[in-house]
């Protein structure tokens, strides 16, 4: 079993110094989005994620694309969005306004391939992917921004490794497919319970009110992980 941890700032990074941790599982890249006014352009995004692999060094970091909505609020959006818990989220967010998204990939292509360490595979989760077919768009996205810079000249990571949370019930009825499109899986927990059980995970009363050791639930858990190790995917 390795330990990985999770991570809002680069600040966060400071015990990955520690041997006993061996990366970062999840970095939150939403949050420098949240905490500015503006919509942080390629440079200032690809300055962040570079500062994030130097300290980083050997070790592997999973960022995760930009988590919109639910009780994430971004100042840069315009003030009339309105973004309830099950509403415009993550993937949807994505295949709405795609550029947005491909400024983001394009920094941390960049950062990958210039840090200090640009062997190294760039890894990349995408949240709250509902169905194949979003898993299918953005990953035509990452081949676009990678086409994008072969183009104008510039070096590209050697490797991109492609994954995907698994927090909507619905991509477990598609795992065949889904899990064609992934090189690696991360399950999350908390939205998929609150999903399975049409519950909000913030409502006191009703968050006690399932198991979360539940059969049905764990069943789920089990067609998944099941699925993924024939698949090879991790």
């Amino acid at each position: 079993m390795h330990l990985f941890i999770n991570a809002n700032l680069s600040e966060d990074l400071e015990c990955l110094e520690r041997s006993t941790i061996k990366g970062v599982g999840l970095y939150r890249t939403e949050i420098p989005f949240m905490m500015s006014e503006r919509w942080p352009d390629v440079e200032t995004q690809t300055r962040l994620y570079l500062q994030v692999m130097n300290k980083a060094k050997e070790k592997s970091v999973v960022f995760r694309a930009l988590d919109v909505g639910g009780d994430k609020t971004f100042q840069s959006l315009h003030k009339s969005f309105k973004n309830p818990q099950k509403g415009w989220r993550n993937s949807r967010f994505t295949m709405q306004r795609p550029s947005l998204i491909r400024l983001q990939l394009r920094a941390m292509i960049r950062a990958r391939a210039s840090c200090d360490y640009p062997d190294l595979p760039l890894h990349i989760m995408f949240p709250m992917i509902s169905e194949a077919q979003e898993m299918r768009f953005v990953r035509t996205l990452i081949q676009k921004e990678l086409d994008r810079e072969k183009n104008l000249g510039h070096k590209i990571p050697q490797t991109i490794r492609i994954g995907a949370m698994i927090e909507v019930p619905s991509v477990v009825f598609q795992l065949n497919q889904f899990l064609d499109l992934v090189d690696f899986i991360s399950i999350g927990s908390n939205d998929l319970f609150q999903f399975f059980f049409a519950i909000d995970r913030a409502d006191a009363v009703m968050s006690k009110r399932y198991d979360l050791l539940s059969k049905a639930f764990m069943q789920m858990l089990k067609t998944i992980i099941d699925s993924a190790k024939a698949k090879n995917v991790r």
